[in-house]
């Protein structure tokens, strides 16, 4: 700190701390209507009142944020490019700081959000699948005892948990991602979204009304199949997830075991006419729309 003496002016700060310091710009914010040409207030009582003011004001913190953001979205990408190694060393010093109240952030935020974080992370996971592919195939080989170990010591828990009605529809779900997956197709669709078909279509096959039972049940059933050639075909996602009775037994009787992958419209007219095909579409699509996004 530098000591005051005759040949430089002192300033008196006016904020908590009450210093009479040098009148520089090493101690004061400069303002051109002020004494000197600086703030009244030192650089560390800004600091302080400022830190302060963030905490209690969150959210207009983030809205300002926001604003300056889209108002100057070229200026901050340019910034952020020339000062990525600073800006990533910053953050890891900063969590390392603050690694509870982070990780406590983010599990609120994660539950908070469920369905949108899934939705990004499925997307994120599409665009970067292969990466995930190498990765997975590298890790099963590195850590492949660690990983039978776990197996074996989990089985009973993991049979009970996929015999539950909760089990059952992640199940469904996950095999109707993983063919997606295979097709090179999107695969957004979540246990919520299957939940959702349910809900809309009150537990029942989506063409004749069908409740599940002991000899049948509802699958989830590709509108559009996955194997249409079409080049706009949307993939496992909710809008094209509809719940179709499936034959527990014989395979057949079932609209899901009929449809197979058969194109919707010209199935449907085939097993139902053409008159009640076009009602049944209709509501189907009313569906589609009301969960696109």
């Amino acid at each position: 700190m530098t000591i005051p003496n005759d040949t430089i002016p002192t300033k008196e700060c006016t904020g908590p701390c009450g210093r009479i310091l040098p009148a520089t710009s090493e101690f004061f914010v400069a303002h051109k209507h002020g004494k000197y040409g600086l703030q009244a207030q030192c650089r560390e009582c800004q600091k302080a009142y400022k830190n302060a003011y963030n905490k209690s004001h969150p959210e207009s913190n983030r809205r300002r944020a926001n604003r300056y953001y889209h108002e100057h979205k070229d200026k901050v990408l340019a910034y952020r490019a020339e000062n990525a190694e600073k800006i990533h060393i910053n953050r890891i010093a900063y969590y390392a700081a603050h690694s509870e109240r982070e990780r406590a952030y983010q599990r609120k935020y994660y539950y908070d959000h469920i369905e949108e974080v899934r939705i990004r992370d499925a997307a994120y996971r599409m665009r970067h699948r292969e990466k995930y592919r190498a990765y997975a195939k590298q890790y099963s080989i590195t850590h492949s005892q660690e990983k039978r170990a776990y197996d074996l010591q989990h089985k009973e828990e993991r049979r009970a948990y996929w015999s539950t009605p909760k089990g059952r529809v992640t199940s469904i779900t996950f095999q109707q991602r993983r063919r997606a997956r295979k097709h090179n197709l999107p695969n957004l669709f979540t246990s919520n979204d299957w939940q959702t078909a349910l809900d809309y279509f009150d537990n029942r096959c989506a063409v004749c009304g069908r409740p599940a039972g002991f000899w049948h049940t509802l699958a989830a059933d590709h509108w559009i199949p996955l194997s249409d050639p079409r080049p706009d075909n949307p993939g496992t996602v909710p809008w094209n997830i509809v719940p179709l009775c499936h034959s527990k037994f014989d395979g057949e009787g079932g609209c899901n075991n009929s449809k197979s992958n058969h194109d919707a419209l010209e199935w449907l007219t085939k097993r139902v006419g053409g008159r009640k095909a076009k009602k049944i579409i209709h509501r189907i699509c009313n569906y589609f729309n009301s969960v696109h996004r």
